[in-house]
């Protein structure tokens, strides 16, 4: 994490101190600044953007994987370790290759505010093992079916947090303490 980013917020973050790291790096407003901690760690793999990735999250895994979308972890939505969902090409392609299941859908259909359309991992997120929320109704975007379908084939429980379209709001992080 930021260390400006942390030492603005440290009145919440303080409790969850000695499981962040801190780095000097910093996003700037513009891409590809802005997707400095925006890449996929599956296991010891990361996926991303390699030349505008921090460099804190670069050298935390074993094998690094240099994608064309910046916004690799936005644009994922890992069920579990083994399965995920995304409309990007070249990181379903990589995903695949490394033998995560992964199930294709069309690009948009998932509102983000400012923007054109938002992604599918950043409508959403893990609660626990086997359960990932959404924030909105699967069924409302038109691979919904298909996708509620790959959760069931996973055994993962599907939540909707809202009743209306899928939205981008960053992804969903759960903490615990």
């Amino acid at each position: 994490m930021s260390k400006k980013y942390y030492d603005e917020n440290e009145n919440i973050l303080h409790i969850y101190s000695k499981h962040i790291v801190l780095t000097d790096e910093c996003p700037s407003g513009r891409y590809p600044g802005d997707v400095l901690f925006d890449a996929l760690r599956v296991g010891n793999t990361l996926y991303g953007r390699l030349d505008a990735v921090s460099e804190v999250l670069k050298s935390s895994c074993k094998r690094l994987v240099d994608v064309k979308q910046g916004y690799a972890r936005c644009s994922v939505a890992m069920l579990s370790d083994t399965c995920g969902i995304t409309a990007d090409e070249g990181l379903y392609r990589a995903l695949t290759a490394d033998g995560v299941d992964m199930l294709k859908i069309r690009p948009g259909h998932i509102s983000l505010d400012g923007c054109d359309y938002g992604f599918i991992g950043g409508a959403g997120g893990r609660l626990d093992d086997g359960e990932y929320a959404f924030f909105g109704d699967l069924l409302l975007h038109p691979d919904g079916e298909a996708m509620l379908a790959f959760a069931e084939k996973h055994k993962i429980k599907t939540v909707a947090l809202d009743s209306g379209m899928l939205r981008d709001h960053g992804g969903l992080v759960v903490i615990r303490k």
